[in-house]
């Protein structure tokens, strides 16, 4: 017996535990085979890294029209362990929200957060971040670059917080955006919250639009305008698409950008 479901509403939760002195590589990808049917998915991840452990985190998410998602990720790092984290939100799904909190609980922890979204029609891409420091001597990376067209909206809310014990903290946030049309909108609001004297923290964010220059130079070079547009954008996402350590994964997401770029300036 089939039954077939029209619409669907899922809550999977998942655990990983990264051992003592372990590496672990988790890549999550979204899929739809049915584009006619409304669906919400609202996931829960906890991640739990021990001693000298690595985790290697990498989310691709490319769900269509109809389609919501909104992903809880928890993220918990002992003394001395490593965990990269690559978000990338594309379209055309109607919602995509991601939160993501990282706990630097120990000395000599490091963590990188890398994000790019990807945002057209009338679609909405909402990252929020924290990133816990309690102890003295981590180091935590942020980096998150958003392009948004048409009608599309995004959110890029990011804080970094300082315990008073977590001293000799380097800290970095940075969300740089990209918009291609004069209805799209982006909020983005990188935080410091600091209660340690003896650090070195840093945050930022820029909204523009294409280079003239750069667009002039490639036009004057034989590219036709529509090309031009898309390499510029390829351009701006490989500071992101370039951090990810595994080859296959890196070429899978560049290939769906230019999939992308290629349907949207035909």
């Amino acid at each position: 017996m089939y039954l077939l479901l029209k619409n669907l509403f899922v809550q999977p939760r998942h655990l990983f535990i990264a051992r003592q002195g372990s590496s672990f590589r988790l890549i999550e990808s979204v899929v739809n085979a049915d584009d006619a049917s409304a669906m919400f998915v609202n996931s829960v991840t906890n991640v739990i890294l021990e001693q000298d452990a690595q985790f290697d985190h990498c989310f691709i998410n490319s769900g269509k029209k109809g389609k919501r998602y909104i992903h809880q990720t928890q993220v918990s790092q002992a003394f001395q362990s490593l965990f990269n984290n690559y978000n990338f939100s594309l379209p055309e799904a109607d919602l995509i929200r991601n939160n993501l909190n990282v706990v630097l609980e120990d000395k000599h922890t490091e963590s990188h957060l890398y994000g790019l979204y990807l945002a057209t029609d009338n679609q909405l891409i909402d990252n929020h971040s924290l990133v816990d420091h309690r102890m003295p001597e981590c180091d935590s990376n942020e980096h998150y670059k958003g392009v948004l067209f048409g009608n599309a909206k995004a959110v890029f809310s990011g804080k970094i917080f300082v315990r008073e014990d977590a001293q000799k903290t380097n800290a970095f946030q940075q969300n740089n955006n990209l918009l291609l049309s004069d209805k799209a909108v982006i909020d983005s609001k990188p935080q410091l919250e600091i209660y340690a004297d003896d650090v070195k923290c840093s945050h930022g964010a820029t909204v523009g639009s294409f280079n003239s220059e750069a667009l002039f130079y490639l036009r004057s070079r034989g590219i036709g305008e529509n090309a031009a547009r898309a390499l510029l954008v390829n351009a701006f996402a490989f500071d992101i698409t370039d951090k990810i350590r595994n080859e296959h994964v890196k070429a899978h997401v560049q290939k769906l950008i230019k999939k992308f770029l290629a349907n949207l300036y035909a």
